[in-house]
């Protein structure tokens, strides 16, 4: 089985189980905030024919169309180390060096782009982090990107989250008929250059009704 092939058995079709139960009416009032249909696919090859990165491109239906919305990509963990990178990246003030991590996230970073997307993530299968486009303070473009979420972590607490139920609540954040999910025309040619990395802690607000699934919680492996 492909790595892109084990991240959607794993990962990616307990949230389109969840995303199925949620919408169906005979299930009661279905949810409003998430797609009626998501589709999740590997692309492995470019339009020129030459090797990629494998991909993960996810689909939302949402007002009878569809829409991608989500991508991120995939390496295996003996070539993507994520916690070295991102433990140089958050060193405080000079000693920061967002080297590695931004050649590491530069593929996804591009995918996004390619796109028009603003949420994506990363993910070496033992390790994910998932991603968001936007303009920095100083006018700068961003990528933020969120501590590394361990596929052994469970929603037993608030300060730990699974990897199921952030990728459920990126469906849930940019499903929506009003979500916002693109990166304005106007903003593309900005994001063809440089940019900056900068950390976006993992723990969040509780999203209710979403704070709690017995499908999404648990490890994986």
């Amino acid at each position: 089985m492909t790595l892109s092939g084990r991240f959607i058995q794993r990962v990616v079709l307990p949230v389109t189980c969840a995303v199925e139960t949620l919408t169906n009416p005979r299930n009661g009032t279905p949810a409003t905030s998430l797609p009626t249909v998501v589709q999740f696919g590997d692309l492995l090859r470019s339009r020129n024919g030459e090797n990629v990165p494998p991909a993960v491109i996810g689909k939302l239906w949402v007002n009878r169309d569809d829409q991608v919305r989500l991508v991120g990509e995939l390496k295996f963990c003996g070539t993507a180390d994520l916690q070295r990178p991102i433990m140089l990246a958050d060193l405080p003030g000079e000693m920061s060096d967002p080297k590695e991590l931004c050649n590491i996230l530069g593929q996804a970073f591009n995918w996004m782009t390619m796109h028009k997307v603003l949420f994506g993530f990363f993910s070496s299968y033992n390790w994910t982090i998932f991603l968001r486009i936007a303009m920095g303070k100083d006018g700068k473009p961003c990528l933020y990107y969120t501590d590394t979420i361990p596929h052994s972590d469970v929603t037993s607490s608030n300060k730990t989250i699974s990897v199921r139920t952030a990728f459920f609540y990126l469906v849930h954040l940019t499903g929506g008929p009003n979500a916002v999910w693109r990166i304005p025309q106007k903003d593309v040619d900005k994001y063809a250059g440089e940019y900056v990395s900068r950390n976006l802690d993992k723990v969040g607000k509780v999203q209710q009704p979403y704070s709690q699934s017995a499908m999404l919680d648990g490890e994986f492996r």
